[in-house]
């Protein structure tokens, strides 16, 4: 079964050099079953007449098949009165213009449904505004006389903004990033804006409702990729435990956590050794994939920073974004190593460094962990910061007979303090995680 998608830049799907603006086009997929396929032809800066004029309306009349659909938002670049190329006059050319496309689908025998043009972010004293109130209103008008089937998105997308707020709303835009653009969405806009129209598809009990794939909004999974420092321990080696075995206590039981940290691996080994895959064949839409990689890339089989390690990053950010999820990198945690003078040392060279950079260029929320624990290692001292780690004489533990001292792993105690300071810095950033805490 084929949906396709005639609309403009809020629609299509852009490549990796535009991320991270994208349309809702990009993301809808991941909200409906394998039986459906999504054919997204929208393009930017084009209305229901400047599409057609270009011929891409009868290219997809060449593609539909019975029991096709095809859905239409167009609206934003029809009110461009600037632009005659584009401009249409609500009430006579879109409804005109809108309707060719209507009956297109319907002489192959597919199915045509008209989506309101989705809002952008316009607000007038606290209040979301419409700002295409006209094309609204001439595309409702066209779905009563013509009979068809309608997803009013602006109203959709205006109540959700208003749900969650001003700030919150900005963050779904690229203004968020460059200050100006209050129509294009970033990846985190645009899955917001597909799953409101896949709710509208529920809604309207169509035949393709049954292929929709709406997760229970209850649950958010946050997936965990790793090392030593991350993973969950056994009760054999107790009270050694991972910053994200701990992490759960912090969250609501809206949050699962699946720690998919293992020791020793690297951010290629992890990838190479499967470890990654199992990652890929769980998370989607809504989910969280923090990764924090370095103590094991420094080895002589690991990485390089600013090359293979940026490379192999990048490519737990495509997964995760293809799936709808977000990426957040974190940079790996201090050893506990001071000098002389009681000043803690640097052991992870230019990894973290690496991490920082790689964060801007791909604009990936970053935690960033290395100056979290440099801060709180620093507080406690040499000798106090000890009751961090897995620190033992000979016979003081059953699990550790021969005493140890570890400055690398965390006791039950440290990780849960390392914890504390992701959560801290979730907050700070103010992901929707935070209202799960």
């Amino acid at each position: 079964m084929n949906i396709f998608l005639a609309g403009d830049s809020t629609v299509q799907t852009y490549d990796a050099s535009s991320a991270p603006q994208a349309g809702w086009g990009q993301f809808i997929a991941n909200y409906f079953t394998t039986e459906v396929q999504f054919l997204n032809r929208a393009i930017g800066g084009r209305s229901s007449k400047s599409f057609i004029a270009e011929g891409r309306l009868d290219s997809l009349l060449n593609e539909l098949n019975e029991n096709d659909y095809l859905f239409i938002q167009m609206g934003h670049n029809d009110a461009t009165e600037s632009k005659p190329e584009r401009y249409t006059d609500p009430y006579s050319d879109f409804k005109h213009y809108l309707n060719m496309y209507v009956q297109v689908a319907r002489n192959r025998k597919a199915t045509p449904i008209l989506i309101t043009p989705v809002a952008r972010m316009h607000d007038n004293g606290g209040i979301f505004v419409n700002d295409f109130p006209d094309y609204c209103n001439a595309m409702k008008q066209l779905a009563s006389e013509e009979d068809v089937r309608l997803i009013d998105l602006m109203t959709m997308s205006l109540n959700y903004y208003t749900s969650i707020g001003y700030d919150e709303t900005l963050t779904l835009f690229m203004a968020s990033l460059n200050g100006t653009d209050f129509t294009h969405f970033t990846e985190k806009g645009a899955d917001r804006i597909a799953r409101l129209v896949t709710q509208g598809v529920k809604e309207l009990q169509l035949d393709i409702s049954k292929h929709v794939l709406l997760k229970d909004k209850a649950k958010v999974h946050l997936f965990l990729a790793g090392d030593s420092t991350v993973a969950d321990y056994p009760a054999s080696q107790a009270p050694m435990a991972g910053w994200g075995q701990m992490l759960g206590a912090f969250f609501s039981d809206e949050v699962v956590i699946q720690n998919e940290a293992r020791c020793g691996k690297s951010s290629k080994s992890f990838i190479l050794e499967g470890h990654f895959q199992r990652i890929v064949g769980k998370i989607g839409n809504g989910d969280y994939l923090f990764i924090q990689f370095g103590h094991n890339d420094e080895k002589p089989d690991g990485t390089e920073p600013f090359t293979t390690f940026q490379s192999f990053l990048s490519q737990y950010i495509d997964m995760a974004r293809q799936k709808g999820a977000t990426p957040v990198l974190v940079t790996p945690v201090h050893r506990r190593r001071f000098d002389e003078a009681g000043r803690l040392v640097n052991t992870h060279g230019e990894y973290p460094a690496a991490i920082r950079e790689l964060s801007e260029l791909r604009q990936v929320p970053l935690i960033d962990l290395c100056a979290a624990t440099e801060g709180l290692y620093q507080s406690l001292g040499p000798e106090d910061s000890k009751q961090l780690f897995v620190w033992f004489t000979p016979g003081e533990h059953q699990n550790y007979t021969e005493g140890v001292e570890d400055n690398t792993h965390f006791s039950e105690y440290g990780a849960k303090e390392v914890a504390r300071l992701v959560i801290e810095r979730i907050a700070d950033m103010g992901l929707p995680l935070t209202a799960c805490m």
